[in-house]
């Protein structure tokens, strides 16, 4: 961090110590805009049981979606049914968006016997397709690049500012890769 902003070998920073949040019912990512479409008056909810590690990861595939209209009533849902009010995550979420002057949002959350956590909260962004069209688009475009197959954020000494990043999963490990990348297609993972 002090590397990549310039600054000297001693630099104060503050550290913050967050709890887990205990035994999550569900887990997962919302997008207070749809992403695919550009629609700002739809809400798109992506889920896993449990903790939502993996899938923000995008090492599984949701075990459920729901797109949300402006009153925050499903109009298109697959996977998992709801176990949790997804109406009130609805009415959290634009309270977030409030909070940030009406700025779309990509939140985290988690749900568990106490209620709703909020983990994340972040302006809405990211670029991601599928390759053979089988997938989802995150958002709507054109990647023109060499295709860079990649298995690990560890071999990518080859990888050209402009490739088009090919992998499996990605991690945190390749996000200086994806800053280069003019696209990402993955085998694995939601939209998140």
């Amino acid at each position: 961090y002090r590397k990549t902003h310039g600054l000297g070998a001693i630099v104060s920073m503050p550290v913050i110590v967050q709890a887990m949040v205990a035994d999550p019912i569900a887990s997962g990512v919302m997008f207070t805009a749809d992403p695919e479409t550009q629609r700002t008056d739809h809400t798109v909810i992506e889920w896993v049981e449990g903790l939502g590690d993996k899938l923000v990861s995008g090492e599984v595939n949701p075990a459920g979606r729901a797109t949300l209209d402006k009153n925050g009533y499903a109009i298109d849902y697959s996977g998992q049914p709801f176990d949790w009010d997804y109406r009130g995550l609805y009415q959290y979420g634009q309270q977030i968006v409030k909070l940030f002057n009406g700025v779309p949002q990509d939140i985290e959350w988690c749900f568990n016997a106490e209620g709703f956590w909020f983990v994340q909260a972040r302006p809405l962004t990211g670029v991601s397709w599928s390759i053979d069209k089988t997938g989802r688009a995150v958002t709507e475009g054109v990647a023109v690049g060499t295709g860079h197959w990649l298995m690990k954020a560890s071999r990518s000494t080859r990888f050209r500012k402009g490739n088009v990043l090919l992998t499996r999963m990605t991690s945190p490990h390749m996000v200086g890769l994806m800053r280069k990348a003019s696209g990402i297609a993955t085998e694995i993972g939601g939209r998140t």
